[in-house]
């Protein structure tokens, strides 16, 4: 068992990162299908900014003629096509950000999809204003979604070898008694997917180091009858890193193998990342901290970054990875 788990992990690492061939096949694909649709879109950045600037030394001119002038029709009338440029103006930024995310994440998942453990025939679907829905959430049962605000979006789905899955950006804040303002309880990416065969039981991880976060959904699964099961724990790293609960008729080890249980403490060793993870007879439920966004266009910096795109490039294939390890080690 030491030997697979010791493979899993080795091969979790390697597919989280690019392999010195496929990233040769990135940058060759980054240089003849990613840059030219950065350029097309670069130079309509350029023309917002020059916009903006242009908007801007306008509103400075209606400044100082109505300092000059002091006459309050002149300045509204003034005002009356500073204001619709302004409107113009938002209106193509917001438009130019809607674009921008799918255009290059469709690219990098076309790139991706010509890999192996995917399905030539169930592409890779990505839909930025898409969304995890709140019934899934709280099926997970990984939150306490008790007067919680709720936001979703970056929705990715598709299949990764046998396992179909939906991730997407989520962010969940509460109300904090004590400041009497919203607090976030959590952001990074949700993962919801289906194992191949029907399963049985349910159980839930949660990182010791983040418990104080998930005190009442911990409460909550206990009072449905769910116990503590770290005993039954085999990885020591797995054990020191999670808080383990599960309902009296959850085989754990049939659940969360030994493997599974040495690839997700590799995981959160490789990236320095808190999870937690729930499954729930054939589902499993992964909620990955993570603070960035995916591919946040500037507008008033250039997007011509090779290393940029890589970088989205290389978290991606993480998420896909770490689907695949579910897959594989179950």
């Amino acid at each position: 068992m030491q030997i697979v788990g010791n493979t899993l992990y080795f091969c979790l690492v390697s597919t989280c990162h690019m392999l010195p061939n496929r990233a040769h096949e990135f940058r060759l694909y980054y240089n003849h299908s990613i840059q030219p649709e950065l350029l097309r879109l670069e130079r309509s950045r350029l023309r917002l900014v020059m916009f903006t600037v242009v908007a801007v030394l306008a509103f400075l001119g209606v400044l100082v003629v109505h300092g000059k002038l002091r006459i309050l029709l002149v300045t509204l009338t003034l005002n009356i096509p500073l204001g619709a440029a302004i409107v113009y103006l938002l209106y193509h930024i917001t438009q130019f950000i809607r674009q921008f995310k799918p255009r290059i994440i469709g690219l990098l998942l076309d790139f991706i999809d010509d890999g192996p453990n995917f399905d030539p025939l169930q592409p890779l679907r990505y839909d930025a204003q898409g969304d995890i829905s709140g019934a899934v959430l709280s099926r997970a049962s990984l939150f306490d979604l008790t007067d919680a605000a709720l936001h979703s979006e970056d929705k990715l789905e598709g299949k990764v070898g046998e396992m179909e899955f939906t991730m997407a950006e989520i962010n969940i804040s509460t109300l904090s008694a004590l400041r009497q303002q919203l607090q976030v309880i959590f952001r990074g990416v949700f993962i919801h997917a289906r194992f191949n065969e029907p399963g049985e039981g349910h159980i839930i991880a949660w990182p010791r180091n983040h418990l104080a976060y998930h005190t009442r959904a911990i409460r909550a699964f206990t009072f449905a009858g769910a116990v503590p099961v770290d005993d039954e724990i085999q990885d020591p790293d797995f054990r020191q890193r999670f808080a383990v609960f599960a309902m009296a008729d959850t085989y754990v080890a049939g659940v969360f193998t030994e493997p599974m249980q040495e690839a997700i403490a590799a995981y959160c060793r490789q990236y320095q990342r808190n999870l937690c993870i729930a499954v729930h007879q054939q589902d499993v439920y992964v909620a990955i901290s993570r603070d960035k966004d995916m591919l946040e266009p500037s507008i008033f910096r250039s997007n011509l970054s090779f290393e940029q795109i890589q970088s989205y490039y290389a978290d991606i294939n993480a998420l896909l990875a770490f689907v695949a390890m579910l897959d594989q080690t179950h």
